[in-house]
């Protein structure tokens, strides 16, 4: 923590789903110990600046005392360290839930940190889902600036039930069972690793050129989608002209750093659209 602050980086604490006994949320009692334990742990324990919570889904019933929850953290951050961040991760495009009261949740929270690295958030959709994404929280009036927007630097494999020019047909299309693991941290090497013999990377003719590759693996038909500097340059433009308030990667640590070029690329591609040129 003494190192992260001597260079002038801030340090949260992760709050996963389970995390939290969402249940209990309801009880008000329960949420006012929760908060008191919470906050000495992350900020007078580690001495972090802040709490993101990273909860994927919550049940309907849960939702507004979820919300109650992270505005008594904001109350309780505030006291204990004023300054604090407190963030919630989200998708693209919010919850439709009628639970989720956006106006004051965005009251409480300092960022939506957005995981825009769904399936569309990686393929030739993206454009279209991050242009409607900051559109759907602006009317709910959560203003771009208040969006972080995460892409994801881990390549996603997809199964393709058929193979058309630049359009794979996904198997499993909206349910997407046929999802592939994202890569493990050595990902982005290995994916470089398939252009060598002989599976070129090809871009989508989009606005933000995903670019993918197409190998047959014991008779099945696959793509790997990814991003790399010219993609991540590209939505960085994008990202910039929308007014964001910053953005982030899931994760750092998927870059093949044995390859100084490579990653340097990366890096600068994503800090490129961090300014005006």
């Amino acid at each position: 923590m003494r190192r992260a602050h001597q260079h002038n980086a801030r340090v949260v604490g992760h709050l996963g789903h389970g995390s939290v006994q969402w249940p209990q949320v309801v009880n008000a009692s329960w949420r006012t110990e929760w908060v008191s334990d919470i906050t000495h742990w992350f900020i007078e324990e580690q001495g972090m600046d802040g709490i993101q919570f990273d909860v994927e889904a919550l049940n309907p019933n849960e939702t507004a005392a979820a919300t109650d929850l992270v505005c008594e953290l904001r109350a309780a951050l505030n006291a204990a360290l004023p300054g604090s961040t407190l963030s919630w991760c989200s998708d693209f495009p919010p919850s439709a839930d009628p639970g989720w009261n956006f106006t004051r949740l965005g009251e409480c929270l300092d960022h939506f940190v957005i995981m825009d690295y769904s399936p569309h958030g990686l393929g030739p959709g993206w454009h279209a889902d991050f242009t409607q994404g900051v559109a759907g929280y602006g009317a709910l009036g959560v203003p771009p600036e208040q969006l972080i927007i995460t892409l994801a630097w881990f390549g996603v494999k997809w199964q393709c039930a058929e193979l058309s020019g630049t359009n794979c047909t996904y198997a499993g299309q909206a349910s997407c069972p046929e999802r592939c693991r994202p890569l493990n941290n050595a990902g982005y090497a290995e994916l470089l690793e398939f252009e060598a013999p002989g599976a070129p990377i090809h871009y989508q003719p989009t606005l933000t050129p995903s670019p993918y590759i197409d190998l047959v693996e014991n008779g099945t038909r696959l793509r790997w989608e990814f991003d790399d500097a010219r993609s991540v340059r590209a939505k960085m433009a994008t990202i910039r002209a929308a007014g964001v308030g910053g953005v982030g990667v899931w994760t750092a640590d998927a870059l093949d750093y044995s390859n100084g070029t490579e990653a340097a690329a990366m890096w600068q591609a994503l800090l490129s659209g961090l300014h005006s040129p």
